[in-house]
């Protein structure tokens, strides 16, 4: 076990940067990962770490195919960097969100589908009554890494929320086959083969994509989307059927074709960093979020 004074005298021959490189390898596993913490090149991860190694005399990480594994006194100094880490972001967040003049941004991540059908109006509804707040957007279907401070908070479809968020799980929905009534009378009458609307791109692996072509009929058509906004709209337009979430407003115009069931099941989540637990602005914005959409 390294003591304190054994780490105090190796303070010494480093300062707050050598801190964060531990700390950002430690957190990452990777250089690719440490390198994109600290919004650096994995190059400069490199020689960091091997400078801070050799200044002390002893080898901090165990190297392999996975990545970087710490030892007891890596992980002893990245609790150190953790301390210099969230000073840094405290500082950057407080500068950048515009408290100085009472304005405050919330950088929120969520899926297209979702904010057009169902957060769009509650955002609309919320800003009007908080003028001091200010939102920064971003809309992505693939995940996104909380842990790395890109967004002050996630809402996401999930039955897996990740570990190291602070999760409220908001509802739970179903979801169902839907179509425009166009396209169902042109199926009924034979005037159109049966279309899927599926997932595709970044979204190709979505279960939607799975149990459509698993039930789908042998002649069906597939139509592949990377947007689920796009598969709705163009259910709406009357190209073909879709599994779209029973969640308000997303099936608005649409008709189920009831003798579909889809079984399956999926949380609706509101995640931010464990940093932002003190974030009155957060915590205030999530138990909105929380009561506008709990009674779907």
């Amino acid at each position: 076990m390294t003591t304190q004074n054994d780490i105090s005298s190796m303070q010494k021959l480093f300062g707050s940067n050598e801190l964060l490189f531990i700390y950002a390898l430690c957190q990452g596993g990777t250089l690719e990962k440490a390198a994109k913490l600290l919004e650096k090149n994995p190059s400069s991860v490199y020689r960091a770490i091997q400078k801070i190694e050799q200044a002390i005399g002893a080898p901090l990480f165990t190297r392999s195919k996975q990545g970087y594994a710490p030892n007891d006194l890596a992980r002893e100094l990245a609790v150190q960097g953790e301390v210099v880490f969230k000073a840094i972001n405290t500082a950057n967040d407080f500068l950048s969100s515009g408290q100085r003049d009472g304005k405050v941004t919330l950088k929120i991540t969520t899926t297209d589908l979702l904010f057009s059908c169902c957060l769009l109006p509650i955002f609309a509804r919320y800003s009007d009554e908080n003028p001091a707040i200010d939102f920064n957007i971003s809309i992505s279907n693939d995940t996104s890494m909380l842990w790395e401070r890109e967004f002050d908070l996630a809402i996401r479809p999930t039955n897996f929320p990740p570990e190291t968020m602070i999760g409220r799980k908001i509802t739970q929905f179903s979801h169902k086959v839907s179509a425009s009534n166009a396209y169902w009378e042109k199926l009924k009458s034979n005037k159109t083969v049966q279309t899927w609307l599926i997932p595709g791109g970044e979204i190709k692996n979505h279960y939607y994509k799975i149990w459509s072509q698993e039930n789908a009929q042998a002649d069906a058509c597939f139509h592949s989307f990377d947007s689920m906004l796009a598969i709705r709209n163009a259910a709406m337009a009357g190209i073909g059927q879709a599994i779209l979430p029973d969640l308000k407003g997303a099936l608005d115009g649409l008709v189920e074709d009831s003798r579909c069931h889809f079984a399956e099941k999926t949380d609706l989540w509101l995640l931010y960093h464990p940093d932002s637990r003190a974030n009155q602005a957060i915590s205030d914005f999530a138990r909105y979020i929380q009561s506008e959409l709990s009674d779907r």
